[in-house]
């Protein structure tokens, strides 16, 4: 009765939620690797001034600087993707990343992913999709600017009814 007892409660805990392992740091690097996320974040890092290049030139809707404007401007994406480039690397993201993993997912699904990201369909996911997120961020940035226009108008319209309201 005892051996009973014990199994059922060895299987009860190990089923438990919440007390599912807890992903390894080794797993975790594992799954790094076979998901390239270290090339992934160098390679979203080296856009980075392209994108913020495009955007302050969307955000002038069409309008020409004068040249002074034009080295405003081309100052603040340089000086605002240097930060990007030191806050945002490998080494920083690293250990947020395994806190993050550990927290939410546990050892089998971890392993799961690895035996999926090593299959060719995992393969390919891993392949394109930089090209996916990209893309994306595309069609997401042509969306900002009108949001931008639209978010300022509420705030004027705010801010007279609050002025109005004293």
């Amino acid at each position: 009765m005892k051996k009973v007892f014990a199994a059922a409660c060895i299987f009860l805990c190990a089923s438990a939620p919440g007390l599912a392992a807890t992903p390894s740091i080794e797993s975790l690097d594992t799954l790094f690797e076979v998901t390239r996320a270290p090339a992934l974040v160098s390679s979203m890092s080296a856009n980075v001034e392209l994108t913020m290049r495009q955007t302050a030139e969307r955000a002038l809707e069409g309008k020409t600087p004068n040249d002074a404007q034009r080295r405003a401007m081309e100052n603040m994406v340089k000086k605002a993707s240097e930060i990007v480039l030191q806050e945002l690397t490998w080494d920083k993201l690293r250990p947020i990343y395994i806190n993050i993993y550990q927290e939410s997912l546990t050892q089998e699904d971890i392993d799961g992913l690895v035996a999926f990201y090593r299959s060719p369909a995992g393969d390919a996911m891993v392949k394109k999709m930089p090209l996916v997120g990209q893309k994306t961020m595309s069609a997401v940035q042509t969306m900002i600017v009108p949001m931008m226009k639209k978010l300022q108008s509420v705030q004027t319209e705010s801010m007279a009814e609050f002025k109005g309201a004293q």
